[in-house]
C-alpha cells in the first residue's frame, strides 16, 4: 500500500509475478497513474472503487488473477481509459451498461470469468472500439445488433458462453473485423450470406452450436479466411464446389454435421491447408484423389460416412500427414461396417 507514497508515478507494472492479497485500495491516491498493470498474479478480492479515482488513467489491467465479486460501475468515472482488461478471474454479476461511457475505449477484454446476463446493447456506442473479448463466461440473451454499430471492430470474441438466437446479419457492416469468434454457444439459424461481405476476415468459428441449412457458397468471398470452422451444427446439403477457391485457409472442420453429397475434389487446391476434418457426416461417393495434393496437410479425418471405393495411393504423397481416420460407422448391434 505504501506505494501511494510515489505521488509522481504515471506507470505501475507488475505483470506474471507471485502476487497475492488484494490490491491496495489507497492505489486510488496515486492521481498521476496513466497506466496500472497487475495481469498475471495471485490478487484476490474485489476490485477497489477507489481505482476510479485515477482519472488520468488509460489502461487498467487486471487480468488472470483470482478477483472476485462485481465489475464496479463507479469505473465508469476513468473516462481516458483505452485499454480495460478483467479477464481470467472469478467476477460475477453483469457486464454493466454504463461501460458504454468510456468513449475513449479502444479494447474491452472481460472473459473467462462467471459473468451472467446479456451483452449490454450500449457497448455499441464505443465508437472506438477495436477488439471485444467477452468469451467463456455464462452471458445469455441474444447478440445484440447495436454491436454492428462498432466501425472501428477487429476482433470480436464471444465463444463459450450460452447466446442464444440467430446470428445477426448486421454484423456483416463490420468491414474492419477480421476475428469472429462465435463458436460454443446455442445460437440457431442459417448462417447469414451477408458475412461474405467481411472482407479483412481471417477467423470465422462457428462451431458447436445449432445452426441449420447449407454452407453458403459465398463464404467463397472471404480470400483471406485462415479458419473456417464450422464442426457440431446441424448443416445440411453439400459440401460448396467454391470452398475450394480460399487458398489461404490452414483449417477446415466441417465435421459432426448432416452434410451429403460427395466430397468436392476442388478441396484438393487449398495447397495451404493443415488440417482438414469431415468426419461424422453423411458424404458419399469416391474418396477424391486430388486430396493427395495437399502435401502440407497434418490431419485428415473422415470416418463415420457413407463413402465407396479404395482408399486412393495418391495419400501416400502426403509426407506431413500425422493423423489419418478413416474410422467405421456402427451400422447394428454386432457389427461394424468400414467407410
Amino acid at each position: 500500500a505504501e506505494l501511494a507514497n510515489l505521488t509522481q508515478l504515471q506507470e505501475l507494472h507488475l505483470y506474471y509475478n507471485q502476487l497475492t492479497g488484494p490490491i491496495p485500495r489507497q492505489i486510488g491516491e496515486m492521481t498521476r497513474l496513466q497506466s496500472l498493470g497487475l495481469t498475471g498474479n495471485q490478487l484476490n478480492g474485489p476490485i477497489p472503487v477507489e481505482l476510479a479515482q485515477l482519472e488520468r488513467l488509460e489502461q487498467l489491467s487486471l487480468g488472470e488473477n483470482h478477483l472476485t465479486g462485481p465489475i464496479p460501475k463507479e469505473l465508469v468515472q476513468l473516462s481516458q481509459l483505452r485499454v480495460f482488461s478483467l479477464r481470467d478471474n472469478q467476477l460475477t454479476g453483469p457486464i454493466p451498461k454504463e461501460l458504454a461511457q468510456l468513449s475513449h475505449l479502444q479494447h474491452l477484454s472481460l472473459g473467462q470469468n462467471q459473468l451472467a446476463g446479456p451483452i449490454p446493447a450500449e457497448l455499441g456506442q464505443l465508437s472506438q472500439l477495436r477488439s471485444l473479448y467477452l468469451p467463456d463466461s455464462h452471458l445469455t440473451g441474444p447478440i445484440p445488433n447495436e454491436l454492428a454499430q462498432l466501425s472501428q471492430l477487429q476482433w470480436l470474441v464471444l465463444g463459450g458462453n450460452r447466446l442464444t438466437g440467430p446470428i445477426p446479419p448486421q454484423l456483416a457492416e463490420l468491414s474492419r473485423l477480421r476475428w469472429l469468434l462465435l463458436g460454443e454457444n446455442q445460437l440457431t439459424g442459417p448462417i447469414p450470406l451477408e458475412l461474405a461481405r467481411l472482407s479483412r476476415l481471417d477467423w470465422l468459428r462457428l462451431h458447436h452450436n445449432r445452426l441449420t441449412g447449407p454452407i453458403p457458397a459465398e463464404l467463397a468471398r472471404l480470400s483471406r479466411l485462415e479458419w473456417l470452422r464450422l464442426e457440431h451444427n446441424v448443416l445440411t446439403g453439400p459440401i460448396p464446389l467454391e470452398l475450394g477457391q480460399l487458398s489461404r485457409l490452414i483449417g477446415l472442420r466441417l465435421d459432426h454435421n448432416r452434410l451429403t453429397g460427395p466430397i468436392p475434389p476442388v478441396l484438393g487446391q487449398l495447397s495451404e491447408l493443415l488440417f482438414l476434418h469431415l468426419q461424422h457426416n453423411r458424404l458419399s461417393g469416391p474418396f477424391p484423389a486430388e486430396l493427395g495434393q495437399l502435401s502440407t496437410l497434418w490431419q485428415f479425418s473422415f470416418r463415420g460416412n457413407r463413402l465407396t471405393g479404395p482408399v486412393p495411393p495418391e495419400l501416400s504423397r502426403l509426407p506431413d500427414l500425422y493423423v489419418l481416420n478413416l474410422g467405421a460407422r456402427w451400422v447394428g448391434p454386432d457389427r461394424i461396417k468400414v467407410t
